[in-house]
C-alpha cells in the first residue's frame, strides 16, 4: 500500500527566489510530517551550505501540524505524508502548489515470537479488526493465546490519517488508540513510538 507523499509550497517561496539578496539570511520555514522529516532535514543542510542568501529551517510535529503552521503563516512549507484535501488546498488559492516527492509504505508488524507461532501475514479486514479492537488475542488468528498490543502514530501524523482511511474505512477512526495496555506493554509501546 503506498501512500503519497508531498510538500505544499506557498508563494512567498516562489516570490522570495527572485527578491534581492539581503544584509541578513532571509528565514524559510518548514513544518509537518515526520515522514518526510529526515529527507527536509538533509535537503536544507545541504542547502543553507551552498548558498548565504537563505536559511531553511526544518522542524517535524505531523502533517497536521505543518498545515495549521502554513494556515497561520508561521512555516512557508508543509512537508506531508498524505493526500491534502480538498478543504486544505481552498484555504490557499492561486498561492497553493503542491510538489509529490516521493512514495512510502504503512508497514504491519508482528513480533518475531507471533510470527513463528503461526500469524506470518494478515489481511486487511483482520487487520481492521484489531485496530477497531474486535480482535483482542493472538489465538483468534491462529497464534498464541496472548493479548494484542495495538500500537499506533500519534493523532495529526499524515501516516495515521492515512491508516484510517485506507484500513479503516473511517478517517477519524479513533478507537484504536483508547484500548487499555497492560504495564509490561509500555516499554515495547514507547519504543514504537520513536
Amino acid at each position: 500500500m503506498s501512500k503519497l507523499i508531498s510538500v505544499l509550497l506557498i508563494a512567498l517561496i516562489a516570490g522570495a527566489s527572485g527578491c534581492t539578496p539581503a544584509l541578513s539570511k532571509e528565514t524559510v520555514a518548514v513544518s509537518g510530517s515526520t515522514t518526510v522529516l529526515p529527507l527536509a532535514e538533509g535537503g536544507a543542510e545541504v542547502f543553507n551550505g551552498q548558498q548565504s542568501q537563505y536559511q531553511v529551517m526544518v522542524t517535524g510535529g505531523g502533517t497536521g501540524v505543518g498545515m495549521k503552521n502554513i494556515a497561520q503563516g508561521t512555516s512557508e512549507i508543509c512537508m506531508a505524508s498524505r493526500e491534502v484535501t480538498a478543504d486544505e488546498i481552498s484555504q490557499f488559492g492561486d498561492q497553493f502548489q503542491e510538489r509529490l516527492i516521493g512514495y512510502d509504505g504503512i508497514i504491519i508488524g508482528v513480533s518475531k515470537e507471533i510470527y513463528d507461532a503461526g500469524v506470518t501475514a494478515l489481511t486487511k479486514d483482520q487487520v481492521k479488526k484489531i485496530y477497531s479492537g474486535e480482535t483482542r488475542n493472538w489465538k483468534e488468528l491462529g497464534g498464541p493465546d496472548e493479548e494484542i498490543l495495538v500500537v499506533a502514530r500519534e493523532m495529526g501524523s499524515g501516516t495515521r490519517d492515512t491508516f484510517n482511511e485506507d484500513i479503516m474505512a473511517d478517517k477519524k477512526a479513533e478507537r484504536l488508540t483508547r484500548r487499555p495496555r497492560r504495564p509490561a506493554c509500555e516499554p515495547w509501546a514507547a519504543a514504537m513510538r520513536r
